[in-house]
């Protein structure tokens, strides 16, 4: 009997972190197309998506990630637009980027993609910027901060 207790314990400490591994949430198209819609965000805000094997990415998040902590107005959002995997959140953790952090669920990935962009065709890094006024502007690449402050009518440092 005390075999199996520590079996348990093993087990519940090995599925525990799986199940919120770094905060990261599985994406479905219905939370995809609210994430999108410019009305829900009455503060800055930029969604920003990547993956794991993007180095420019990652880059982008840092720098993203830091400007949030420079200026609390700011709320950066990540999808990570691939497979949910627990890496995820180890990567955004070391990074120390966004609060709200999504991966592709278990839809289609296309239709993911659709839901977060239409005008859209995979290339990374892309963010969604919100000014929190009701506008909505997405762009590809890495912006300098300078763009990124424009984009979302902030106040922020530039790079």
């Amino acid at each position: 009997m005390k075999t199996f207790g520590v079996w348990v314990a093993l087990l519940l400490c090995g599925i525990a972190p799986l199940a919120n591994a770094g905060g990261v949430e599985k994406l479905d198209r219905a939370t995809a197309s609210l994430l999108v819609d410019e009305d829900r965000y009455s503060q800055p805000t930029v969604v920003a998506l990547w993956s794991l094997d993007c180095s420019h990415c990652k880059r982008y998040l840092k720098a993203l990630g830091e400007l949030s902590r420079g200026n609390d107005q700011v709320q950066i959002i990540t999808v990570a637009v691939e497979p949910w995997h627990e890496e995820h959140g180890a990567v955004l953790d070391e990074l120390n980027t966004g609060a709200q952090r999504y991966a592709y669920g278990d839809e289609v990935p296309a239709v993911l993609g659709y839901a977060l962009d239409p005008a859209w065709h995979g290339e990374l890094p892309r963010a969604l910027f919100f000014d929190g006024q009701g506008n909505k502007e997405a762009r590809s690449g890495r912006l300098s901060m300078g763009a990124v402050k424009q984009l979302l009518a902030v106040e922020v440092p530039v790079d």
